[in-house]
């Protein structure tokens, strides 16, 4: 791979949320780094596409009204896609590319696809691991391993030597927070995280390879004002499940809605798993 190109590998289920995080990143980013010596926009045809996306969740607080629920995402993401964007800094001539490719989270144990996952797991500087926080919080954490697929992504990092051979970065980034954030309860979601992925986390940092990694959880409000409402439940109230390509149950139907009469599109710290990527590829340039 080129010196001056850099990939972020996106793990994470279908419906996740991780192409939103991208499209409401644009304008927090921008005023984060508004006055410092960096210069970060999406190339044309990633623009094209993240600008349409988020239109579409602004859209959201139009279109629905604050007294209904409905379900997130109807057509979502169903193969590997790349988002590539330019860096420059002002005090350095050259231009970097970042490449963010998103790999849906079938596609982590599917056959057809694992050998190209791993290869490009073994190539990536950063790996993202987009967790959808309903699914991780809400009934003690039931349904988070058959949607995010915590020990898959594991097996994965227990597969690829190669990834170790360099220096690198993996970010926990729970998505969708904003219930949890309006209860104060992220230093429950930041708990929750490190249970649940606990094996990751204690793998990466044993003795042999830990100076080669470094970790953070940096949690995200997505659109700032949908929360997660409920779980859809069947005729004898219980929650409804549905096994999908041979996988274990998990919600049939996920409830969503506006907080309140007065919401709008306000995503927070989308900017932050950018922030976190741009800082460690600096220090790698140094």
């Amino acid at each position: 791979m080129d010196k001056n190109e850099f990939t972020v590998l996106m793990f994470g289920a279908r419906r996740t949320g991780k192409t939103s995080v991208l499209a409401s990143m644009l304008t927090n980013f921008q005023e984060v780094t508004a006055g410092t010596n960096v210069t970060f926009s999406p190339k044309p045809q990633t623009m094209a596409y993240l600008q349409k996306k988020r239109e579409e969740l602004e859209h959201v607080f139009i279109s629905k009204p604050s007294n209904s629920v409905w379900e997130i995402d109807p057509d979502p993401t169903s193969d590997i896609v790349t988002y590539s964007f330019k860096m420059n800094f002002t005090d350095v001539s050259d231009e970097y590319t970042i490449t963010f490719v998103d790999i849906p989270g079938e596609h982590i144990n599917d056959r057809q696809y694992i050998e190209e996952v791993q290869e490009l797991l073994s190539k990536c500087g950063v790996v993202l691991i987009a967790i959808d926080t309903p699914h991780l919080m809400e009934e003690n954490g039931k349904f988070n391993e058959f949607f995010n697929k915590t020990a898959i992504i594991h097996n994965l990092f227990l597969n690829s030597k190669q990834f170790y051979e360099a220096d690198k970065m993996i970010l926990f980034v729970p998505l969708k927070c904003e219930k949890y954030y309006h209860e104060n309860r992220m230093e429950d979601v930041k708990e929750a995280v490190k249970h649940y992925y606990k094996n990751i986390i204690a793998h990466m940092g044993n003795s042999f390879i830990k100076d080669k990694i470094t970790m953070a959880v940096t949690p995200i409000l997505t659109m700032g004002d949908v929360v997660f409402s409920h779980f859809g439940k069947n005729e004898r109230g219980l929650i409804e499940t549905i096994a999908v390509g041979g996988e274990k149950f998990r919600p049939r139907h996920v409830y969503y809605k506006v907080r309140n009469d007065h919401a709008k599109f306000s995503p927070k710290y989308c900017e932050q798993p950018l922030v976190y990527t741009l800082s460690f590829i600096s220090k790698l340039l140094k």
